[in-house]
This record gives structure tokens, C-alpha cells and sequence, in this order.
């Protein structure tokens, strides 16, 4: 039997398109699960976007006594830059904030944390809009600024906020 050339690229055509479909599949499964849910820790609470009883929280926010701590979903393994402004978009309207890598003691990395204020307009929109994209103001190669919904996030940080 001859193998042609065709049916040797439509073969790895249709190996590239199963194996792909293969990395697609879980991530938007998982991102079917991601809800906003609320949390105590040891020595905080938190409100999060992710998938509840698991390490994936795409978004947290974490209550201080008169502030909030917010921790989008970027990582760096050291913390070679320093970070200055993240934008935080909902339904229209931006800010940018001054942020910075902050050590995340459970592992080795750091993770952008920027603090704000409860009476800060954010953290009110946090709880009332419909949609939040965040990212870097100057961002870098492969840094896409990340929507995620705000469905749930009210009762989340209204949960969070009566167990600070």
C-alpha cells in the first residue's frame, strides 16, 4: 500500500488539530467552573474568581482593616521589574494604579498585588459591574490584558467583608 504525501500531511494535519483541541478542551472547561466565591484563610478572607476548592483563582481579593489587597493573575518566578501602574477596566470606565510583585509565600514566585482603599470608586465597581478587564499599563512580549465577569462577585466581596 502507497503513502502518499497528501495523506502523510493530512495524517499530521489531523494529529495537530486533535492534539490542540487536546490543550483547548480543560482550559475551557475549567473556565466554565471559574465562579466568584469567598474564603477564610488563616489570617484573611478573600473573595476570588476561580474554581472554588482548587489553587486556580484567576483574581483575588484579600480584606485589610481599611483597605483591600487586589491580586490579578500574573506571576513572575523572581522579581526582576518592578511593576509601575496595572489598569483595571469595568463597563466603561479605568484606572490605573500603582502596583508592585509581592513574595507569595507559599512558593517560590511573586504575584502583582495592588491596595487600595474600601472607599475607593474600584472596589465599588468590583461589586457592581458586569465585566472586569485587567492587565499592565506597559505591558510586556505575551502580557494580554484578561477579561473576566463580575456575575457573583457582590456576594463574594459582601461575604469577604463580614468575615474581616
Amino acid at each position: 500500500m502507497a503513502f502518499s504525501r497528501h495523506a502523510a500531511t493530512s495524517t499530521r494535519r489531523c494529529a495537530s488539530a486533535v492534539a490542540l483541541l487536546a490543550l483547548l478542551v480543560p482550559a475551557s472547561a475549567a473556565a466554565q467552573d471559574a465562579a466568584w466565591y469567598s474564603e477564610r484563610g488563616d489570617r484573611a478572607t478573600f473573595a476570588r474568581f476561580g474554581v472554588e476548592g482548587t489553587d486556580r483563582a484567576q483574581f483575588e481579593i484579600e480584606c485589610g482593616k481599611s483597605f483591600v489587597t487586589i491580586r490579578p493573575g500574573y506571576y513572575a518566578d523572581t522579581r526582576e521589574t518592578d511593576i509601575s501602574k496595572m489598569r483595571y477596566g469595568i463597563d466603561g470606565e479605568a484606572w490605573e494604579i500603582r502596583s508592585r510583585y509581592a513574595r507569595v509565600p507559599s512558593d517560590d514566585g511573586h504575584r502583582v498585588e495592588t491596595v487600595i482603599g474600601k472607599d475607593h470608586s474600584l472596589f465599588d465597581a468590583l461589586k457592581n459591574g458586569a465585566v472586569l478587564t485587567y492587565g499592565f499599563v506597559e505591558p510586556r512580549a505575551g502580557d494580554e490584558p484578561v477579561d473576566i465577569s463580575l456575575s457573583g462577585s457582590a456576594r463574594a466581596i459582601n461575604a469577604m467583608l463580614d468575615g474581616c
